[in-house]
């Protein structure tokens, strides 16, 4: 759900607001680094699609009309990624990484509990067994925070569909935990 905050600041990188557009960068920039590493390892890749990504925001302020300003960067990132992703692997499916975490928090770095990165691990081997789209609906449901509706857009498919396809991920996942 686009917060109160995004929405005032995005009004007034409308309004040439330099300030406000840093302000989006810095409060998007990691969630979006760590969604395309969902996609690619190449960390390089992924930096300069976030760098293109808000170039392109900052070139296109003045016309974009944007209901919700988080889906708009994650399917408009997406769509970068995955076009950069082919251009220059042609051979390559692009897949959905099952890993959870690609830069570990602060909390991750004070949890040294083997029972905790024993279950971690038993989740990460329980993803490897859904579906691409399975895997990209949790990891924007439980780690980004997203409303369905945005994630239905990111993912290009109705809200009905985001339901069942986290649902049925959710119970593949409780039958091999």
């Amino acid at each position: 759900m686009i917060t109160d905050s995004e929405t005032i600041l995005w009004k007034k990188v409308t309004k040439d607001h330099k300030e406000a557009y840093d302000q989006l960068y810095r409060n998007n920039v990691k969630a979006l680094y760590n969604y395309g590493t969902k996609f690619t390892q190449n960390s390089a890749l992924i930096e300069d699609c976030i760098q293109q990504l808000f170039l392109n925001l900052w070139n296109s302020r003045k016309s974009l009309k944007i209901s919700s300003f988080r889906a708009y960067l994650y399917i408009s990132f997406k769509n970068l990624l995955i076009k950069k992703i082919q251009a220059h692997s042609k051979s390559i499916p692009i897949e959905f990484s099952p890993q959870l975490i690609a830069i570990p928090s602060s909390e991750d770095k004070l949890i040294d509990s083997e029972t905790v990165l024993y279950r971690k691990s038993q989740i990460e081997l329980a993803m490897e067994d859904l579906s691409n789209r399975q895997k990209e609906a949790i990891y924007l449901k439980f780690y980004e925070k997203l409303e369905y509706e945005q994630i239905s857009e990111i993912m290009s498919i109705k809200v009905p569909a985001v339901y069942k396809l986290i649902s049925s991920a959710l119970q593949r996942l409780k039958k091999k935990l």
